[in-house]
């Protein structure tokens, strides 16, 4: 889930390609972050908590994300996963290919 960028787009392939690049600088794997939804993460509280600066969100199912070739990996403190993108200059048409739903996140503060 993120916000969209600054000049309106969803999906600036040049921003999730740095963001990948920057990930594999930290964990050595190219990947982007992903706040999953689960029983003791409802939707309403990942949107108040993690998304709450965000004003709309991206929201993938995971099996589309897997069945793009990306893997969801366990990474750092519950909710928080990484699309595992492999070679990064491929990956991010693969994410952005994927089934999602962009709702408004009304747990905004604007």
């Amino acid at each position: 889930m993120f916000d969209a960028y600054p000049d309106g787009g969803l999906f600036d392939r040049d921003v999730l390609v740095t963001d990948a690049t920057y990930n594999f600088e930290i964990f050595g794997y190219y990947g982007l972050s992903l706040w999953l939804v689960s029983e003791s993460w409802p939707l309403d509280r990942v949107l108040a908590e993690k998304c709450r600066r965000a004003g709309r969100v991206v929201m993938f199912e995971a099996e589309a994300l897997q069945s793009s070739g990306l893997g969801l990996v366990p990474s750092g403190r519950e909710p928080h996963y990484d699309a595992r993108l492999g070679p990064c200059t491929a990956s991010p048409s693969r994410a952005s290919a994927s089934p999602r739903r962009l709702p408004k996140n009304s747990s905004t503060a604007s």
